[in-house]
């Protein structure tokens, strides 16, 4: 691994670091500035208890902190939310960069433990033994994360599912690996089309007032034994 500086936070690039013996890809948590995640905390315990190596945010783990933030204000943020001391060995979050998460750049933080937090923008490439994760929030598809769900809600319901998935993993040309994203809050998982949406946990505006978008959230599990993808009814 190449770094530019052994700093908390360094700019740094290693293939090492983006490869995963096994990981747990989430998406559109939403989490509030401030205050405990539930379902983040609930995640990183699932996560532990099954030993996973890698965790795997595809963007809007935050529901309002869009705003510039330097890593150090990132990382308190971070600790507010969940318990970082209880994240796993690796830590990848994919900002979504039209709303929702902070405005900062990619860098790499050295935790306590042995353990590595990346933070990136726009697409994250994590190499596993079953296949090669390519992920992203979804706002690179379509920036309005509202016109996203009509698209994709609406081609559901006409019998074509991840439609907005599909023809941007023909786009760019992705004829091996899958593609994961978030961002429409539309879930489903097509592994032979090699497309992954990871829906949302979202189901407030504030206190009881029900999101517009409310919709079940999805969780990507990656080991040794392949793929596996699981809608969560948490309603």
């Amino acid at each position: 691994m190449r770094c530019r500086a052994m700093v908390l936070f360094v700019q740094c690039s290693g293939e090492e670091l983006l490869s995963c013996k096994d990981a747990l890809v989430v998406s559109d948590l939403h989490c509030r500035r401030g205050s405990r995640c539930v379902h983040l905390d609930s995640l990183i315990t699932y996560a532990r208890r099954k030993g996973v190596d890698c965790v795997v945010i595809a963007g809007d783990l935050f529901d309002d902190f869009h705003q510039r933030a330097s890593p150090s204000l990132f990382l308190s943020e971070l600790n507010k939310i969940c318990d970082v001391a209880r994240l796993p060995r690796k830590t990848m979050i994919v900002l979504s960069g039209s709303s929702h998460d902070p405005k900062l750049g990619s860098f790499l933080a050295y935790l306590r433990g042995g353990k590595t937090l990346l933070v990136t923008r726009q697409i994250l490439v994590v190499k596993t033994p079953p296949a090669k994760l390519v992920v992203l929030h979804g706002d690179l598809i379509v920036k309005s994360g509202a016109l996203a769900f009509i698209i994709n809600y609406f081609a559901k319901l006409c019998g074509r599912e991840l439609l907005l998935e599909e023809n941007f993993k023909r786009k760019i040309q992705l004829n091996e690996g899958l593609l994961v994203v978030g961002h429409t809050h539309v879930v489903g998982a097509d592994f032979e089309k090699g497309v992954v949406n990871l829906g949302s946990w979202k189901r407030h505006w504030f206190r009881n007032i029900p999101y517009w978008r409310r919709t079940k959230p999805g969780v990507l599990l990656v080991d040794e034994k392949g793929l596996k993808f699981q809608v969560i009814n948490y309603v």
